[in-house]
């Protein structure tokens, strides 16, 4: 594991890391799936936890299983609808808004890494009026391919301008994890209730840290601290 860094930006995963989205966008799969008989289990859901709809559409797959006479356009339309509605009821979760003051006030620059599409990650920043604290937004609109590879992190360190010593992030998927240690940043995982059974060992990397929420965390062992006065 790396050595504890001097942090100067930190990198935030989004959904499930921000905003409790995950068990939201899975469970209304799990209805749609349900109206067609069929069974969306936990454990094959968790396999795609953190990483692109682009990897694995779960559309696609349903449009396979539901065979002949399915109306792809029309149920992605109605479940978009659903989607949203559920969205709406959703919160930031704890915690999160103290540490994004806290590392405000401590004057580092703060960036997000998602999976998500960049509409996704900034219509719902701008719904609980956090977009303005952020400097740098990397989505998979910006990379080919989508975590565990490291290409994510790797952008939004360098539109930070910093170097991967100086970041941290957290995350709350097994591939953020990787996809973060795989770029050579110290990461600290956050799981929440859709991920937290998950192994976080993978390709030989593991977390830096893992803790079980952002409420209480402290930001001032990871910051620079200045020297001391000569003869105090």
């Amino acid at each position: 594991m790396d050595s504890t860094p001097t942090v100067k930006g930190i990198i935030f995963d989004f959904d499930g890391l921000i905003i409790d989205s995950e068990s939201v966008v899975f469970h209304t799969w799990q209805r749609l799936y349900s109206s067609y008989d069929l069974d969306l289990k936990m454990e094959d859901w968790a396999e795609i936890i953190g990483r692109s709809d682009q990897d694995r559409d779960p559309m696609v797959a349903l449009a396979h299983a539901a065979g002949k006479g399915f109306k792809e356009e029309e149920t992605r339309k109605d479940f978009d609808k659903e989607l949203a509605e559920e969205m709406e009821k959703t919160d930031v979760f704890p915690g999160v808004r103290e540490v994004i003051a806290d590392a405000e006030e401590a004057g580092l620059k703060l960036a997000i890494a998602s999976s998500s599409s960049r509409s996704w990650v900034e219509e719902h920043l701008q719904r609980f009026q956090l977009c303005e604290y952020f400097d740098v937004i990397v989505s998979s609109d910006d990379v080919k391919k989508a975590k565990p590879d490291p290409k994510i992190y790797a952008l939004a360190v360098q539109e930070l301008a910093l170097n991967p010593k100086q970041v941290m992030v957290f995350e709350d998927s097994p591939a953020g994890v990787l996809a973060a240690k795989r770029a050579s940043l110290f990461c600290i995982a956050v799981p929440n209730q859709m991920t937290r059974s998950l192994s976080f060992e993978d390709d030989g990397h593991q977390p830096d840290m893992r803790i079980d929420s952002l409420k209480g965390f402290d930001l001032d062992p990871f910051l620079e601290r200045p020297a001391p006065e000569e003869g105090s």
